[in-house]
């Protein structure tokens, strides 16, 4: 509860665009929830047990949340727009403006956020605030059986970038600052092919000690914003009207893929949205990163992951801490140390783990239902 409290601070901002506390309340409902998607790699798959937790069941604070994000979203695109008055936020800042989609989800009409715009400026509002970011990596190798492809655990582990004056994260002489503060953890995956070594990041013989090194060396913006600006503009489901399509990034298309500069500034002045998101998806596209996925639906109670190879991902976003993240990532790499999965994976298996799952509705977790119920 110590880090829950520390993130109500942080959320604390001039006007009150939402109730923080409340806010934060049904965030922890819906990640606690979201924890039992995860397969034994720790990334997330797609399933429907989702609904077990009591505050998913609600479809009012489904509602809720949808709403206080999409308010808290428009309240943080517009401060960064005032902060940083540049093209590319200013850009997002109207797209962020009101819902431009929505998705029926559990009895609840839920309000979509365009991803890319999300990304840039959930990135830049961190930054202004000077709060780390974590990456945290899980490389997996695949070799083919003769059947399947199996899947084995290469290197798990967080990286730590501290932000700069110039809009950038870059990683920091000194960690022990940062290694408790709050920030936005980035989950990230790649894919290496064992039988046909890449190269780069593909290259299995890498240690993740190697792996860290390249990534610390590069640009962690431009990767994280690259995957954003080639992923769908909303998460699936979206009903949205052919309007609204339209106005994302309608020049975008018309703009050579020209070189980007790397490392990009958040803050950058004189960056026009349009040519910006076109050298990102370029730079994505260059590496085969387009709207690729970790896992997809395969009937009614399995997934199957992914059937190529990547060499960088993210895959979902959370609240923590670097000591936090080293304590999640540390407990799976130590029980799958040479263990080999198919690509196969039953959803079944996790509803045996909904017993355990409500046993820590511990009463922190009661007094978070209360709230939200007296709400």
């Amino acid at each position: 509860m110590a880090l829950w409290r520390r993130l109500t601070d942080a959320l604390a901002m001039p006007g009150d665009p939402v109730d923080a506390r409340l806010f934060l309340s049904l965030c922890r409902g819906y990640a606690l929830a979201t924890s039992l998607q995860e397969d034994e790699f720790l990334l997330p798959v797609s399933g429907r047990l989702r609904r077990t937790h009591p505050l998913a069941a609600d479809p009012w604070g489904l509602d809720t949340l949808g709403r206080m994000t999409a308010a808290l979203m428009t309240w943080a695109a517009s401060d960064v727009a005032r902060r940083r008055p540049t093209p590319a936020l200013e850009a997002a800042a109207v797209m962020l403006a009101k819902p431009r989609a929505y998705k029926d989800m559990a009895g609840a009409r839920l309000p979509l956020l365009p991803i890319y715009e999300a990304m840039r400026v959930i990135l830049t509002y961190e930054c202004l605030a000077g709060r780390p970011l974590v990456l945290s990596l899980i490389r997996l190798g695949r070799r083919w059986s003769g059947r399947e492809y199996r899947y084995e655990l290469l290197g798990a582990g967080p990286m730590l970038f501290a932000p700069t004056v110039e809009g950038r994260y870059e990683t920091p002489g000194d960690l022990t600052p940062f290694m408790r503060q709050p920030g936005y953890v980035y989950r990230c995956f790649s894919v290496v092919d064992v039988d046909a070594p890449g190269t780069g990041l593909l290259d299995p013989a890498l240690t993740m000690a190697d792996v860290k090194r390249r990534l610390a060396t590069g640009d962690v913006v431009t990767h994280v914003l690259a995957y954003a600006a080639v992923h769908p503009p909303f998460a699936d489901g979206a009903e949205v009207s052919e309007l609204t399509m339209g106005s994302l990034h309608p020049n975008s298309k018309r703009h050579a893929a020209t070189e980007l500069r790397t490392p990009l500034s958040l803050y950058a002045a004189n960056a026009d949205p349009a040519q910006e998101f076109a050298a990102l998806r370029a730079h994505a596209e260059a590496r085969g990163a387009v709207d690729v996925r970790y896992s997809v639906r395969l009937g009614r109670d399995a997934v199957r992951r992914l059937d190529t190879v990547l060499d960088f991902a993210p895959i979902h976003i959370h609240a923590g801490t670097m000591v936090g993240e080293i304590a999640r990532i540390s407990q799976a790499a130590s029980a799958l140390n040479g263990i080999a999965v198919g690509e196969r994976y039953s959803l079944k298996a996790k509803r045996s783990e909904v017993r355990i799952f409500r046993q820590t509705l511990a009463e922190a977790e009661a007094d978070i239902i209360r709230l939200v119920r007296r709400a």
